[in-house]
């Protein structure tokens, strides 16, 4: 609440509510930080989110699949239905002459059998990449497509680079 001399005075105890939703009731305790905003996606559970996926998937080839996925990661229109998870500082990958690939997340597409890892491409210099370049067991397993946002690369300007691959979380 803001006191009445200009300042601010926070709440430090948690506190319990209730999210109503036409299929579900989602109990949340909110324990009080200072921290940054966050998104929080609530689920009626992973059941329904293979349900969901299957439906989304279910008359669409192969090939078009893994568009999808990389279509829609990149324009952040994610389904509710894949889980996304963004690492808290991670490692760099250097993959070559200055080049370095960080993970800025992982997107499991829920009981499809695929997951797409998306990382910020940068050099030290301007330099011109191609997928090729990162057709490497550093960054997944089993790759299915890949795909970068551009193929001219810079400390100022840089790419992002979108693998789907087989596997994920709940495979």
């Amino acid at each position: 609440k803001k006191d009445p001399d200009g300042s601010f005075e926070y709440i430090e105890q948690p506190s319990e509510i209730y999210v109503v939703t036409a299929n579900a009731v989602y109990p949340i305790v909110l324990a009080p930080q200072k921290i940054g905003g966050r998104t929080i996606r609530l689920s009626a559970g992973e059941l329904n989110k293979i349900k969901e996926n299957k439906q989304l998937f279910a008359q669409i080839p192969y090939e078009k699949q893994l568009i999808k996925i990389i279509k829609d990661v990149y324009k952040n229109k994610i389904p509710d239905s894949w889980n996304v998870v963004h690492p808290q500082n991670p490692s760099p990958i250097v993959v070559k002459d200055g080049i370095t690939a960080t993970l800025i997340a992982y997107v499991d597409v829920v009981g499809s059998g695929f997951y797409l890892n998306e990382y910020k491409i940068s050099s030290s210099a301007s330099m011109r990449i191609s997928e090729t370049d990162f057709l490497n067991a550093k960054f997944v397993k089993d790759p299915r497509a890949i795909a970068l946002s551009g193929y001219d690369v810079s400390s100022q300007d840089p790419v992002y680079l979108f693998i789907v691959a087989r596997g994920g979380a709940n495979e």
